[in-house]
C-alpha cells in the first residue's frame, strides 16, 4: 500500500505549490491523476519519489514499504551520448519477468539507436520500458501518451493498466480525461495544487462529480455534441 497523508509543496517564490494532498494506491489498482498544465500533478509525482526541486518544502507524509518507479514524460532523462539498450540494462532488476520485459516489443533497431535518433513515440516506449524492467511495486507515469497518436497512446495506457495484474500499482499522470478514464479504477482531479474531486468512469457518465472535472469532460473535442453526455451539464 502507498499511502499519501496531508502532503505539501512550498517554495519561497511561488508559495504554495501543492497542499493537503492525501490518497491511497493498493499494489493491485490503478488510479490517473487529471488537471491543467501547473495544477501540481508532475511536481506531485516527484514529491513520492522525494525528488523535490531545489529551494522547495515538503510536510506532509509517505507511507511505502516497497520501491517506485518514475516513467518521466521528458527524453531529457535519457543519456544522450548511450544507446537505448546499455540504458534499459542498466536499470533492469534481476526479478523482471519476460512478460515485463517484452511488454513493448521493443524492436533490435530502436534498441541500438541513440535518444535523438528515436521518434517521440519510440522516446515513450523506452521511458516506459525503463520504468517497468525495475520490477518496482508501484509505477508513476508522468504523462505517458503526450504527443503520441491514438494507436501509441492506447498501447502504452493498455500495458500500464494491465500492470495492477501483476500485483502492482499504478499511477498515470494526464490531461486528457477522456482517454485516461477507460484505463483506470479511479480519477484525482488536481486543481490550482488540490484535490477536489475523486470519481471513476461511472459517476463521470452520470454526472456526479465536481463541477471542474464536469468541465474538463465537457472540454474534450470527444464530447463535443454528443447527446450521452449532456446530463453532465
Amino acid at each position: 500500500m502507498l499511502a499519501v497523508n496531508n502532503l505539501c509543496l512550498t517554495d519561497s517564490h511561488s508559495g504554495t505549490l501543492f497542499k493537503n494532498v492525501s490518497f491511497q494506491l493498493s499494489a493491485n489498482e490503478c488510479i490517473g491523476f487529471i488537471g491543467a498544465s501547473g495544477s501540481g500533478k508532475s511536481l506531485l509525482a516527484h514529491a513520492l519519489l522525494n525528488s523535490i526541486p531545489a529551494d522547495t518544502y515538503l510536510t506532509g507524509e509517505v507511507v511505502v514499504k516497497e520501491t517506485i518507479a518514475l516513467m518521466p514524460q521528458s527524453a531529457t532523462y535519457l543519456n544522450p551520448t548511450s544507446k537505448v539498450q546499455p540504458q534499459i540494462l542498466r536499470r533492469q532488476s534481476h526479478r523482471c519477468q519476460p512478460n515485463q520485459k517484452q511488454a513493448f516489443k521493443l524492436t533490435e533497431n530502436i534498441l541500438q539507436k541513440y535518444p535523438g535518433q528515436l521518434s517521440g513515440g519510440m522516446t515513450k516506449l523506452v521511458l516506459a520500458m525503463m520504468a517497468i524492467v525495475q520490477e518496482s511495486k508501484f509505477i508513476i507515469a508522468d504523462e505517458p501518451t503526450t504527443g503520441l497518436d491514438p494507436k501509441q497512446a492506447n498501447l502504452i495506457l493498455e500495458t500500464l493498466s494491465s500492470f495492477k495484474r501483476h500485483d502492482k500499482g499504478v499511477i498515470i499522470i494526464s490531461h486528457d480525461i477522456c482517454e485516461l478514464v477507460e484505463h483506470v479504477d479511479r480519477i484525482i482531479v488536481f486543481l490550482q495544487g488540490e484535490i477536489v474531486d475523486i470519481t471513476d468512469k461511472k459517476q463521470l457518465i452520470s454526472g456526479h462529480c465536481h463541477p471542474y472535472t464536469k468541465k474538463l469532460w465537457q472540454a474534450s473535442p470527444k464530447n463535443w455534441g454528443n447527446s450521452r453526455y449532456d446530463k453532465t451539464a
